[in-house]
């Protein structure tokens, strides 16, 4: 399930654009390669450290205190997020699954709070601060162990006992949120974004992807009523109703769903049959995703050529 769920984040990716810091600097570059790739984090935080000399972003101080918090130095972690979250009013540190370690602490609390009081001082559409609360921290459990997991996966391999053993921790946390989210449902209906926000609310749509195909099935119509009501989000259903039909064994209707085969002893990314592939596009724009799929797809070297008909 996890290689969907890193195809799903590269999908977003494409169709939302990603935000990066333009022409980062060489220390920049070197610490994302040590930590990202390597799991050196104690060599990766000197260099962010220079970056930030250099900088002076949050985006690098950010870095840095995920570093610390996954290398378990607590006290530094949130000296680090202070300075991050200096002018930050999103929620996305909230949503930060690198972040984890430092949950259980009473610390966090207080920095959870600060930030959504400077949440709630802004403008927005979050009439729910507990639930969007709730949502938030199942979101970075959902993510929980990711960094973990596919740095184990890179350097020892799938079938490492120590990739099986964050695998398990990955299983159990969403085990433990599909729980939640259904007490939820039960309470108060599907998230809506009128209550909770976007990013609150795009939470259960994850939760319940990671689940079960009979989950999937039992919570679609309510994500598809949210879609057409405006409180949820139509690409989630999108991608949520292809991956019923695929692990029914059908063909996906949106062209969400991919898969690694190997060619010539290289990986490389296929897409599942779509049904009526020449009506693909018309399908999405039904979606919002209005940008042409043959193009979409070529920017993650999959070639799709089907004349489209409307």
């Amino acid at each position: 399930m996890k290689k969907y769920w890193l195809l799903l984040l590269m999908q977003a990716a494409i169709i939302g654009g990603v935000f990066a810091q333009n022409d980062p600097t060489p220390f920049a570059v070197r610490a994302d390669s040590l930590a990202r790739k390597a799991g050196r984090l104690a060599p990766a935080i000197i260099e962010w450290k220079k970056d930030y000399a250099i900088t002076r972003q949050s985006e690098t101080a950010g870095s840095i205190a995920r570093s610390y918090a996954l290398s378990g130095e607590i006290d530094s972690a949130f000296n680090w997020l202070d300075i991050a979250l200096a002018h930050d009013s999103t929620p996305n540190v909230l949503l930060d699954d690198q972040l984890f370690p430092l949950v259980p602490l009473p610390r966090w609390a207080d920095l959870e709070a600060r930030q959504i009081a400077k949440i709630t001082a802004q403008p927005s559409n979050i009439r729910n601060v507990q639930l969007a609360r709730q949502l938030w921290r199942l979101g970075m459990k959902d993510q929980a162990f990711s960094y973990e997991g596919n740095l184990s996966n890179r350097l020892l391999g799938l079938e490492s006992p120590v990739s099986k053993a964050v695998w398990l921790l990955q299983q159990k946390n969403r085990e433990e949120n599909l729980q939640e989210i259904k007490q939820i449902i039960r309470a108060t209906g599907w998230p809506r974004k009128s209550d909770v926000g976007e990013d609150a609310a795009q939470v259960a749509f994850y939760v319940v992807q990671h689940s079960d195909v009979a989950a999937q099935e039992a919570f679609i119509p309510l994500l598809k009523s949210a879609c057409e009501t405006g409180e949820g989000n139509c690409r989630d259903y999108a991608t949520m109703y292809d991956r019923i039909l695929i692990n029914n064994g059908k063909n996906q209707f949106y062209g969400t769903q991919y898969q690694y085969k190997t060619v010539n002893g290289a990986r490389v990314l296929d897409l599942f049959p779509i049904e009526s592939p020449e009506f693909v596009d018309k399908r999405r724009r039904s979606m919002g995703l209005t940008w042409p799929f043959s193009k979409q797809m070529a920017l993650i070297g999959i070639i799709f050529e089907v004349p489209q008909k409307d």
